[in-house]
């Protein structure tokens, strides 16, 4: 009996090299196109150019926040707790410093805003840095606030940065 059941497993067909990939690499969390990437940095830069111009109203109804797996507008006093942050760190120049892509709602963007030029030999610190977290969802990309309150970890992203 038992060289019966050995034989009979030998028989067996070896798996195809895409049948063991299938079964042992992990799958990718998000597949990107480069319209995904182009729609981001378009929100992204569009989001920098109001804040640049002073248009922090037009910049904050821009955001989004996470209630559980919706996504909804910025509730009013996070609004405008928001506009009084980007009002107080009104920058000469805004710039973007990365994008980071991982998974439909963990996603990360990190901008600064330059307060001041320094002179030579000024050390003091003239940048502030902030981040927000592009979410896709049902195909159409938001810029969701960043926040340990929208992330069920209490950290907000998964992301290091």
């Amino acid at each position: 009996m038992f060289l019966v059941v050995l034989l009979s497993g030998c028989g067996k067909k070896d798996k195809s090299l895409k049948e063991l990939e299938d079964a042992y690499l992990p799958k990718p969390l998000m597949t990107l196109s480069q319209s995904d990437t182009t729609e981001v940095l378009s929100l992204v830069d569009h989001y920098l150019g109001c804040l640049q111009s002073g248009q922090f109203d037009e910049a904050i109804s821009m955001l989004w926040f996470m209630n559980g797996d919706s996504i909804v507008p910025l509730p009013k006093g996070l609004a405008r707790e928001n506009i009084s942050i980007q009002q107080r760190f009104k920058g000469i120049r805004y710039e973007l410093e990365s994008v980071k892509f991982s998974e439909e709602k963990d996603n990360l963007v990190r901008y600064k805003v330059v307060l001041f030029d320094r002179k030579p030999g000024d050390t003091a610190p003239n940048e502030v840095r902030f981040s927000l977290k592009p979410v896709r969802q049902d195909g159409k990309w938001f810029l969701v606030v960043l926040d340990s309150q929208t992330s069920p970890d209490g950290v907000g992203t998964k992301i290091d940065y």
